[in-house]
């Protein structure tokens, strides 16, 4: 019985261990990025581009973007407004709140946000939106479902809107994401058209670090290491006691130091999986809930939702090679009482 307790003990004292060594490990060995999505009808592969202001029309844009197999829009930093497609994919991607009207492929339509109606006035029978002087007829209204406040989008307006066909990128104030299908390729796209249109710069949403952990994460993984050493003195010291009447029986039957030792290590190598198959499960969940969590943003952001090979290899060496050494410590120093 108290073997088995002490062997309880110590998988819950390396369930845990593992467990932060794969969370300090998941943070300093993998690239951890929260990707954020512009717009809601963007997926998580996008780049975004900084044009030279009063250079590019927005005809110059379809044209490089032409043929690439990508969506795109412009986002105003101003207003927070997004000019899009209207297409079928994309209006479907929003939540639209009753019926759209119909429109033209070329019109000055938008779609409003239900949280901005004091933005709309009528004209005649009919409402409108202001928008960089430009007033676009409001075809219908759609919920915002972003978590961020900050990300909400008052309003979407036509990209192919005949009275932007001229329009000339405001690069101080606008930007352009576009959204790429192909995610195997998307560093190699995304170079291609900021070649294209000449973009002052551009980066990847979905390879935008978010912190720099490596100096704050190896700080922790050295602490860890430094109190799961000294936890595995005591507690492998009090699990290797429980052994010490079987090794002594077994050296009276003919066992030897070296058979006792072996029995140790594959003991405590049991163990140790035992608890790595525990902690992998925890972590597991515990990336889930984090990255379903609203509220621990930071901590989101910071560790992402994935669990990841080699974090838990190298969190699983970080407590065999100290255990074992210990054990084999322990182990030297008590096998004279062994009679």
């Amino acid at each position: 019985m108290q073997k088995n307790s002490k062997s309880i003990m110590l998988i819950v004292i390396f369930v845990i261990s593992i467990s932060i060594f794969i969370f300090a490990y998941q943070a300093l060995t993998y690239k951890h990025y929260y990707p954020k999505k512009h717009c809601e009808i963007m997926s998580e592969n996008t780049a975004e581009y900084v044009l030279g202001p009063g250079k590019h029309k927005i005809s110059d844009i379809r044209r490089a973007l032409a043929g690439t197999n990508t969506r795109y829009c412009i986002v105003s930093e101003t207003s927070g407004s997004k000019a899009i497609e209207f297409s079928k994919e994309n209006i479907g991607k929003l939540k639209i709140s009753g019926d759209i009207d119909e429109y033209n492929t070329d019109d000055d339509v938008a779609l409003l946000s239900q949280d901005h109606l004091q933005m709309m006035t009528l004209v005649g029978d009919k409402m409108y939106i202001i928008s960089g002087g430009i007033r676009y007829k409001v075809i219908g209204l759609y919920e915002d479902t972003t978590d961020d406040a900050l990300k909400k989008t008052p309003y979407y307006t036509s990209i192919n809107a005949r009275s932007r066909k001229e329009y000339y990128f405001n690069g101080s104030g606008d930007y352009l994401v576009v959204d790429f299908t192909n995610r195997k390729r998307l560093d190699a796209y995304a170079r291609k058209i900021a070649g294209k249109l000449d973009a002052l710069s551009y980066h990847l949403d979905a390879t935008n670090s978010l912190i720099d952990s490596t100096l704050a994460f190896s700080s922790v993984i050295g602490v860890c290491a430094l109190l799961i050493f000294l936890n595995c003195i005591g507690f492998i010291r009090s699990w290797e006691d429980s052994y010490s009447e079987e090794f002594t029986v077994r050296k009276r039957v003919g066992g030897t130091d070296f058979s006792n030792n072996v029995i140790l290590i594959i003991r405590f190598i049991k163990l140790l999986a035992v608890s790595a198959i525990l902690a992998i499960a925890v972590s597991s969940l515990a990336f889930v809930l984090l990255g379903n969590s609203l509220w621990l943003s930071d901590i989101r952001l910071t560790f992402g939702i994935g669990l990841h090979f080699y974090p838990v290899m190298l969190a699983v060496m970080s407590i065999l090679i100290p255990g074992i050494l210990v054990t084999e410590i322990q182990y030297l120093a008590k096998r004279k009482k062994y009679v």
